[in-house]
Parts: structure tokens; C-alpha cells; sequence
């Protein structure tokens, strides 16, 4: 039985955790929306009412032109890149003697039994997992340690109570028959000039260095105003958050979050039990959430504020023609594409506000292009 909420995992705590930007413009005025809000309010369509406010008094917003940002490359970048070569080369070693260990790489049959009976799910042929990685219950991974290739052997396991993939399961006591059918382990390849030229298009350790060197140099670059604006949203300072503003981004957040649960465990699955399985309580979720939530709807406000210093205003014309590049990009109809906006983003943020404040961001980045300096060529 897979330890299937590893992926969802990995995937919902980097994103918790990301202080980066939002694509969603929810402030009313950018969609002829009038009126204030005393407090958070939710429309007949689900979006969120954002009260009325002004971004450069509620902000006090950092020096935005001239931003330095430093391109310069590591040595511990270039050695990040040297690693990831090797990883993606690593060769396939066979094992046909000795016991399988943490790391190995085992193909196994296994039947599970719950009181004798076999259950739904719990056998499988030709599987392969990669020991000592969480892939099947903690309990049966340690019960195939120790095992040799064309054993066969009863494994007791206790199902993690609670246990997201399956939760008829939680709790519960059972016994695998598992086969160990082969075992293999992974083989880093030695970083030599043989290894550049065979494998890349270079043909000496120096000249791949020379030449990461350099792509990392413009992939930093290209990123450099992405950097300057983040830069620019670390040093200012949000006096008063529009609590509006904050709860939109904070409910598409966890509507993304919820659908990205439910579609990969299906409908029944409960929000909360998968959440304990992860290894995180209902109360960090949310304060993670709202840690989120905060610093997306205070890029928000970063941008406002820059566009309207400097006037950077969209024009509708342009915007629908940046609306139809994305679309066609997407490969999709503008209706499939609002669609499927809203099945993994809900509705708390609007479908146009959500395209004009991703062209707004644009055009900012644009002027920070323009004004930031480089350091580090």
C-alpha cells in the first residue's frame, strides 16, 4: 500500500510557504466596481467585495528605481548544476546477492490480508519502490530491509491511524506476503572530461563551467526584474492590510488547495485527515495560509502602488490582447480557459480581475527592467 499523500505533501508545504506573487487583481476599481466594504463580504457569485483604499497610504512603498540586483554566479551554484547532471546520469546497478537495504531500489509481489482476508488495494505484482523513501507504509519498507532476492516473507504491519490514501485502513493491523523479485541500486558517474563530452556539448569539465557559468549569469538576468520587484516588496511596509484584500487571496488559496487534495484522492476525500497524514495540524494550515495570503495581497500592493506613481495604467485594448495570447498559448477557448480558472481557483477572485492585475504585473516588471542595475556581470 503506497504512502500516497507524500506528493500532495511535498507539493502543498512548498507552496504554503512561498512569499512570492499573485497573478489576482481584486481591487474594485480595476473592473468599474464602486463602494467600500466595512468588513469582508462575499457576493452572490462567490467573489469577494474588496473595500475601497489606497495603496500609497496604506503602504509605505521602497525606493523602486535603481533596485540593485547581483547576477554574479558561485561556485556553489555551478557545483548545484554539476550535481543535477550526475543525478540525471546516475546508471542502474543490479544486485543478485546480499540483503536489500535502505536506498535499494526492490521489485516486489505482495498480497495484503486484513483477519485473513485479502482487502481492496492491498496486492500488487511487479512493484517498485525505492526503500527508505516513505513510497509504501513505514512498516512493510522496514519488513523488506533484511530480505533476499527470491524470499518470500510475511510482513506485520499497523496502518498509520490517520492513513489518507485510505481511511477504512487507519489504525488497522495486517499481514503482506511480499516477494522480493530483484533489487537494484543507483550509480552516481564520476564528474570527468569523458563524462562532459559524452554527455553534453561540451568537451572538457572547464568548458562546462565556463559555460553554466554564463547561462546561470542569464537566467539571473532575465529573472532580474522578478528579483527587484521582490527586493522592492521585502524593504516596504504595509501600514494598514485591507483585510478584503487579504481573505480573497487567502479563500482562492485554499480552494486551490482543497481542489488540488480532492483531485488526487477523489471526492470523499476529508481535507483534515489528510492534512494530520502530511503531519500538520488544522491550526498551521491555516497559519500558514494566512502568512500567504498576507504577503500575496501585499505584492498586490506593491504593484498598485508602482503603476500608480508612475501612472502604468491597462489599456483595454492591450489587455485583450494579452487575455487572447494566453488563451491561445493554453490551446484552449477563452470559456475553457475561465473554466478551468475557476475549478482551480474558485471564485473568490474574478476571472477579468484575475487577467488585468496578471497584465498590471507584467507591465510593472517592464518599467523595473528599465530602471534596476545590475551587478555582478
Amino acid at each position: 500500500m503506497k504512502k500516497q499523500y507524500t506528493v500532495i505533501a511535498l507539493a502543498l508545504s512548498a507552496t504554503l510557504v512561498l512569499t512570492g506573487c499573485s497573478w489576482s487583481d481584486i481591487r474594485a476599481k480595476f473592473v468599474g466596481q464602486n463602494g467600500t466594504a466595512s468588513s469582508v463580504t462575499v457576493s452572490e457569485d462567490g467573489s469577494v467585495v474588496i473595500e475601497d483604499y489606497d495603496a500609497n497610504k496604506v503602504l509605505t512603498l521602497a525606493d523602486y528605481k535603481g533596485v540593485e540586483v547581483d547576477v554574479s554566479v558561485t561556485d556553489e551554484e555551478i557545483q548545484e548544476e554539476i550535481d543535477s547532471l550526475l543525478d540525471a546520469n546516475k546508471e542502474t546497478e543490479e544486485i543478485k546477492k546480499g540483503k536489500a537495504k535502505n536506498g535499494y531500489v526492490v521489485n516486489i509481489d505482495f498480497v495484503g490480508k486484513i483477519d485473513g482476508k485479502e482487502f481492496d488495494g492491498g496486492s500488487g505484482e511487479g512493484q517498485s519502490l525505492t526503500l527508505g523513501e516513505g513510497q509504501f507504509i513505514e512498516d512493510l519498507e522496514n519488513g523488506i530491509v533484511g530480505m533476499k532476492v527470491g524470499e518470500t516473507k510475511d510482513i506485520d504491519v499497523t496502518f498509520p491511524d490517520p492513513y489518507a490514501a485510505n481511511q477504512e485502513l487507519s489504525g488497522k493491523a495486517a499481514v503482506f506476503t511480499v516477494t522480493l523479485n530483484s533489487m537494484s541500486k543507483e550509480k552516481t558517474p564520476e564528474f570527468t572530461d569523458a563524462f562532459v563530452k559524452k554527455k553534453t556539448s561540451y568537451k572538457s569539465i572547464k568548458e562546462y563551467k565556463s559555460a553554466t557559468k554564463k547561462d546561470l549569469i542569464e537566467q539571473k538576468k532575465s529573472n532580474a526584474a522578478s528579483t527587484a520587484l521582490q527586493t522592492v516588496m521585502d524593504n516596504s511596509t504595509v501600514n494598514e492590510m485591507p483585510e478584503s484584500l487579504k481573505e480573497a487571496q487567502k479563500k482562492q488559496m485554499d480552494h486551490y488547495y482543497r481542489y488540488s487534495i480532492t483531485s488526487y484522492y477523489g471526492e470523499d476525500a476529508d481535507f483534515d485527515t489528510i492534512l494530520g497524514g502530511m503531519g500538520m495540524t488544522k491550526e498551521q494550515y491555516e497559519t500558514q495560509l494566512d502568512s500567504s495570503a498576507e504577503s500575496s495581497a501585499k505584492i498586490i500592493l506593491v504593484v498598485e502602488a508602482i503603476a500608480d506613481k508612475e501612472n502604468i495604467t491597462v489599456d483595454e485594448t492591450e489587455l485583450q490582447e494579452y487575455l487572447d495570447t494566453t488563451v491561445s498559448q493554453a490551446g484552449a477557448s477563452m470559456d475553457e480557459y475561465k473554466s478551468q480558472y475557476e475549478t482551480y481557483y474558485g471564485e473568490a477572485i474574478p476571472f477579468d480581475s484575475f487577467t488585468r492585475t496578471s497584465f498590471l504585473y507584467d507591465k510593472v516588471l517592464e518599467f523595473m527592467q528599465d530602471t534596476l542595475v545590475l551587478k555582478g556581470e
